[in-house]
């Protein structure tokens, strides 16, 4: 074949190969807007169902719904979910629950996947899901960072007083920061006081530190003493912490610092007038 002959031929191959990318792209085009488009039906037909179980309370009215119209209503109702307070809230996490989609974040959480494990967190706590306390506090020590911060996120949500103790220790650990853990810890609320006293003796100045600041900010505290945490020799940390709380408590106070020969340690007293 002389040098003539083999340009054609590459040449025609060439716009042979270039023919199909194109018909290629094209398809694959027209396969992406029809899916979309039906994906747009589906969701026109699924939505009023899902709005109006909401408004209904009836856990039970998009349950009909098969196949690709269920995972759509189900995306509809977890898409919703943030949006919702109160009893609303409620309605919509019990239409998820009814539909086991609960059940799948919480065996989600074991996943392979941080992204998954991380999305199963996020759902559970923005749904209040409790059953999923124990294995949002086992993600605490997630080998990923954005996992651990969903989890501890969530349980704050959840408002489950068992999880003070996660929290804190996940904290002592440096598994998640001070500000993470004492949001978590304050959407928590007045129930999680008991893992706040004993986080005040721990032996982690941070903790220590963090668990002061929560204890303050109760206003049920004044007129009571509160127990600041103990210190260590030169450990002047708690101290200034608990200068610090004192200032911003409502009714005048005083600092109390008293020796523990047993321990060797100080004790940091807030006493409110």
């Amino acid at each position: 074949m002389t040098l003539r002959g083999l340009f054609q031929l590459a040449l025609v191959v060439i716009c042979a190969v270039l023919g199909l990318m194109i018909f290629v792209i094209v398809l694959a085009k027209v396969v992406r807007e029809r899916r979309e488009s039906r994906r747009a039906a589906m969701i026109a037909e699924v939505r009023p169902a899902v709005l109006a179980a909401l408004e209904s309370g009836a856990e039970t009215t998009i349950g009909h719904f098969r196949g690709h119209r269920r995972a759509v209503a189900e995306s509809i109702a977890i898409g919703l979910l943030p949006k919702l307070r109160g009893k609303d809230r409620e309605a919509l996490a019990a239409i998820l629950q009814t539909g086991g989609i609960l059940d799948q974040a919480v065996l989600g959480i074991g996943s392979r996947s941080a992204a998954r494990r991380q999305r199963s967190a996020e759902l559970l706590g923005t749904a209040g899901y409790e059953p999923a306390v124990p294995a949002l506090a086992n993600l605490l020590e997630d080998r990923d960072a954005d996992v651990r911060l969903a989890a501890a996120q969530a349980l704050g949500r959840i408002g489950d007083p068992g999880s003070v103790s996660a929290l804190f220790s996940a904290l002592e650990a440096r598994r998640i920061s001070a500000n993470t853990a004492s949001m978590a810890i304050l959407r928590i609320g007045d129930q999680g006081s008991a893992g706040i006293d004993r986080a005040l003796n721990s032996s982690d100045p941070l903790t220590r530190s963090i668990a002061t600041e929560l204890a303050a900010s109760d206003p049920e505290l004044a007129g009571v003493v509160l127990l600041a945490g103990t210190a260590t020799v030169g450990d002047e940390v708690l101290r200034w912490q608990a200068q610090q709380v004192a200032a911003t408590l409502p009714k005048p106070v005083k600092l109390v610092l008293s020796w523990n020969w047993k321990s060797w340690k100080w004790r940091v007293n807030i006493i409110c007038a």
